[in-house]
């Protein structure tokens, strides 16, 4: 079509070259004694529409087709995958609303560190899969700009419309500098980038819930469809699911370092080494789609034992720092000289097997009768233990992003909208590329029809 219109054949010859490629589709096979796959269909083509369909090759390279089937199949992957991507988020929000009120501990140092919710918990990898997200949005525009008419590097003298050409397969603009075009590699580098941090938080949520499922801690039941058990220890659940998805992860990131590896040597031009590059790039893609879609059911059957998880929430003196806040605030004192009165109690409670809170409390209550004159302590033993409540503490506290219940809820109503933000975006590009095919069939259709008559 781009030649047809350039002048270069006229219809007749366009219509038998275009009758040989749509037979090719259902009959084209593989001749091992030609050098690849582009050989065999222009053998074909000429074959079939004689001498004319040796035109097939004018004003095209292998370099430029190849970097644009390359960029034609990806965005198809990276659409599918976002569309994947927003399933398996929509079942994060899902859960995080369903356990929005439940309490755990928060972990620094893999130490519990102060009370928040499973709700606020998954929320924290929602907003990471949303930057993951942005970043396969950002790789998609980067890739779907098309490279052909560039030829082998330097343009051709047919100098066939190359805008006309990406408007017909639904690219969005072209790579304009030719050897740019057929050289760069980068929107691979972007989509794995993309992939390896999506899979680098995948192995993050599943060492979490490695964690949290084990006996020991034990905050969380794996439906039996995630897990094995031993062969010869009958009593194991082993979650094996989330343990191959760390280990896939690794296999991700291995495979951007590797394109790098590849790349770095080059000089600018078309080298073979590129052919390394493409089936890693699959690859990725392959086994990133694959554990997202796993994940989504996984994370849809997971069960927290809410008693379990306050437990330790108590047992860890998890609200010490909102003691010491409110001590500070409430006494006007600096907060380090509070700080380190509430650790000296917490020091001393943890030695006693009745109940921390009530320890912790009467050995502040003892620091400031004996630090304050009586009058200006207006503090009573029911304060200060109200205020140990995990709950109690995640509703004082308003920060924008914080655990509490009602601001988790704020976040996953503008998280579902951002969903469907991002369906618009996908549809969207979606109408693009469908555009270019009804152009394109209605070109195919012009020719045979203006021959016909």
């Amino acid at each position: 079509l781009s030649l047809l219109k350039a002048g270069w054949v006229n219809d007749r010859s366009c219509k038998k070259i275009l009758n040989a490629l749509l037979k090719a589709k259902k009959e084209l096979k593989l001749n091992y004694k030609l050098e690849d796959i582009h050989l065999c269909l222009e053998s074909y083509v000429i074959k079939e529409a004689g001498r004319e369909g040796g035109f097939l090759s004018l004003g095209r390279s292998r370099n430029d087709q190849v970097a644009a089937a390359i960029r034609l199949e990806l965005r198809n992957e990276i659409l599918h995958l976002l569309e994947d991507m927003i399933s398996f988020v929509k079942v994060l929000l899902d859960k995080a609303k369903e356990y929005n009120r439940s309490i755990m501990p928060a972990y620094t140092h893999l130490q519990p560190a102060q009370p928040t919710t499973v709700g606020h918990w998954l929320l924290s990898y929602v907003d990471a899969f949303f930057r993951d997200i942005e970043r396969l949005q950002e790789a998609f525009e980067r890739t779907n700009k098309s490279p052909l008419g560039s030829a082998a590097l330097v343009g051709s003298r047919a100098c066939i419309d190359r805008k006309f050409v990406a408007t017909l397969l639904g690219f969005e603009g072209i790579v304009e500098n030719t050897m740019d075009a057929i050289s760069s590699r980068d929107f691979v580098l972007d989509a794995l980038h993309a992939l390896s941090s999506l899979m680098l938080n995948i192995s993050k949520l599943s060492q979490d819930i490695i964690h949290m499922s084990c006996q020991e801690v034990g905050y969380l039941h794996v439906p039996d469809e995630y897990v094995s058990t031993s062969s010869i220890m009958p009593q194991k659940r082993n979650v094996v699911v989330a343990e191959t998805a760390r280990a896939l992860s690794s296999i991700v990131i291995s495979n951007l370092t590797a394109v790098y590896g590849v790349l770095k040597g080059l000089n600018q031009g078309y080298n073979l080494d590129f052919q390394e590059i493409t089936w890693v790039l699959w690859q990725s893609m392959d086994k990133v789609s694959l554990t997202i879609r796993v994940f989504k059911n996984m994370i849809r059957g997971l069960k927290f034992n809410e008693e379990k998880m306050k437990k330790i929430v108590d047992e860890g003196f998890t609200t010490a720092t909102d003691l010491a806040e409110y001590l500070s605030i409430k006494l006007r004192m600096p907060f380090r000289d509070i700080y380190r009165a509430v650790g000296k109690a917490v020091a001393k409670a943890r030695k006693e097997r009745s109940d921390f809170k009530e320890k912790l409390v009467r050995e502040i209550l003892r620091y400031l009768s004996t630090s304050f004159r009586r009058e200006s302590v207006e503090l009573t033993y029911n304060t200060l233990y109200r205020i140990t409540d995990p709950l109690l503490s995640l509703k004082e506290k308003k920060t924008t992003g914080g655990p509490n219940p009602k601001e988790v809820l704020r976040m996953i109503n503008d998280r579902k909208r951002r969903l469907e933000k991002t369906k618009k975006w996908i549809n969207g590009k979606r109408k693009i590329i469908e555009e270019g095919e009804r152009l394109l069939k209605l070109e195919v259709r012009r020719v045979m029809e203006v021959v016909d008559k």
